[in-house]
């Protein structure tokens, strides 16, 4: 899926990124990118296509890519970052054409809940959308990854205001030194955010950062920051109003939190 890019993508495609992770340089390849967006495709979408425009139970917006982007109905109350209408802004930016009906108002979901979005999952409007998301996985994934870019300097802020920051910069340090490392960077960030904004919940990478101990690099590092994430999540069902429907959900969420080092 990841491993041929599509010629209209071509003008887009960068053959590198570089990463400013505490003022280390980190490069990562055009193969690695592939390779990370096809992890994140996998987390998200189990690798099928249909997954790509989604709506969870018990949510009140859709789930859309890769990478699951949130999009949010008109009038609904927005807890998390509405990310779907960013990346549609970004692939503007970029010169990619958005499917027709979506050019001039892409901001809101036109399906105001999950019912409707599921009446409507074989419209000629969502299959031109699975279709647009299918053949943009690959800028999709440099989306995510520019996200985390710009997650690391707030990141760092949050944690000197917490006193935490010298942990905090020796655990990410830690996995910023292996590209497996790197990958579980960005994946958790997309998956369950940076963890800055009190309003959206103490269990975003700042938290897990936080709470992990060691200091080997590699696979055990890795495997370090999957113990301290399963831990940060399961304080977060815990807590939940919804223990139910999170208890569901946490079983899936280790399921992810094995990639990081299996």
């Amino acid at each position: 899926m990841f491993k041929t890019v599509p010629e209209f993508v071509l003008t887009f495609l960068l053959f590198c990124v570089v990463l400013d992770i505490n003022a280390v340089k980190i490069k990562l390849s055009k193969e690695e990118i592939c390779d990370i967006g096809y992890r994140i495709y996998k987390n998200e979408c189990g690798l099928k296509p249909e997954n790509l425009t989604h709506w969870n139970e018990g949510e009140n917006f859709a789930s859309m890519g890769i990478g699951h982007f949130l999009w949010y109905p008109k009038g609904s109350r927005q807890t998390y970052k509405a990310t779907f209408p960013k990346l549609l802004a970004y692939l503007k930016e970029n010169n990619i054409k958005l499917p027709s009906w979506l050019e001039e108002n892409y901001y809101n979901c036109p399906w105001s809940s999950q019912s409707l979005f599921n009446e409507n999952f074989n419209s000629p409007r969502m299959r031109s959308l699975r279709k647009f998301l299918k053949k943009t996985m690959y800028c999709q994934t440099i989306f995510i990854i520019y996200r985390f870019n710009d997650s690391i300097p707030k990141l760092l802020k949050a944690a000197e205001r917490r006193g935490t920051e010298k942990h905090v910069v020796e655990q990410l340090n830690r996995m910023a030194r292996s590209y497996l490392g790197m990958y579980v960077l960005i994946d958790y960030v997309n998956f369950k955010g940076a963890g800055t904004n009190p309003d959206a919940g103490q269990w975003g990478l700042l938290q897990v950062l936080e709470n992990m101990k060691g200091t080997e690099v590699g696979r055990t590092a890795c495997y370090d920051f999957a113990k301290s994430a399963a831990y940060v999540l399961k304080k977060r069902v815990q807590n939940s109003s919804n223990r139910v429907r999170e208890i569901k959900w946490y079983a899936g969420w280790l399921k992810r939190l094995e990639t990081y080092y299996m």
